[in-house]
């Protein structure tokens, strides 16, 4: 598999990771979700993988431990932070320098909106990147970082609202007692890109297998289901018949105490 093609499906894993929970959280829920979501699209994934360093003759085999190395290729860290700086990408460099692999992501979650940035040299470059004065790592090196970010289209409020999802048109109907979250709907929609409508519906907590249940009989598809206890999702997706293309994603809120969040994501056909 080519490293653009990992480092892409990596980075719109970790969007639509973002997507569904939003900033706020600890690093390892968003470890855990984009462990899940990255398995899912058939990519090998090691996680915790320690790397040693040798230092005057002496080995430590365990001096660093990267988060996520994909397809054997792409190291990836993840942060939670307030904003990636430079020690970061520092820290990056070295974890490439003693790995010996060549391209590295940073992905940071603690942001409203995630959009991909180049920093520093591009997939391409060949330039040397100095660690000490008298060193040089001659690698290609892309470092992309996940930034806070204006929206790459221009859409407004209006143009949000249009996409909002009406899933009896689709045939699908909520659980009887769900209720849409308007605002939270319209605020996902404007990190999603046209022409996907979404959804949003909550739920007392206690609800998860009662609403999972309504889905499975009415969708005919079974759920995938990780976590647990207060971290348990369940996601649906439908490959064919009337509501081809819908995925649902049933999760506790993170942004409504004691709520189940029922989310709804529909991708027209021919989109």
């Amino acid at each position: 598999m080519d490293i653009n093609d990992i480092s892409r499906d990596c980075i719109d894993a970790a969007m639509r990771v973002h997507t569904q929970l939003g900033p706020g959280l600890l690093e390892s829920a968003y470890q855990a979700c984009l462990e899940y979501e990255l398995r899912k699209r058939g990519l090998a994934v090691a996680t915790q993988v320690g790397l040693p360093v040798v230092y005057e003759g002496v080995r430590v085999e365990i001096a660093y431990r990267l988060d996520f190395v994909v397809e054997d290729e792409l190291v990836t860290e993840l942060k939670a932070v307030d904003a990636v700086h430079p020690i970061h990408k520092a820290q990056l460099l070295s974890y490439l320098r003693l790995s010996g692999n060549k391209v590295g992501l940073i992905i940071n979650f603690n942001v409203l909106h995630l959009k991909e940035a180049s920093h520093g040299w591009s997939m391409d470059s060949n330039l040397p990147l100095r660690t000490s004065a008298s060193s040089a790592v001659n690698v290609r090196v892309a470092i992309l970082v996940l930034l806070l970010a204006s929206m790459a289209h221009a859409q407004g409020p209006q143009e949000w609202i249009k996409r909002i999802l009406d899933p009896a048109q689709i045939g699908v109907t909520p659980p009887p007692a769900a209720v849409m979250n308007r605002k939270l709907t319209v605020d996902y929609l404007s990190k999603a890109d046209p022409p996907k409508e979404i959804a949003i519906y909550m739920l007392p907590l206690d609800q998860l297998k009662a609403a999972s249940d309504h889905f499975k009989s009415t969708l005919h598809v079974d759920p995938a289901v990780s976590g647990s206890g207060e971290f348990e999702i369940h996601r649906f997706e439908v490959t064919s018949g009337q509501a081809k293309g819908l995925t649902i994603v049933l999760t506790r809120s993170q942004f409504v105490d004691n709520k189940l969040q029922i989310t709804m994501e529909y991708m027209p056909p021919g989109k």
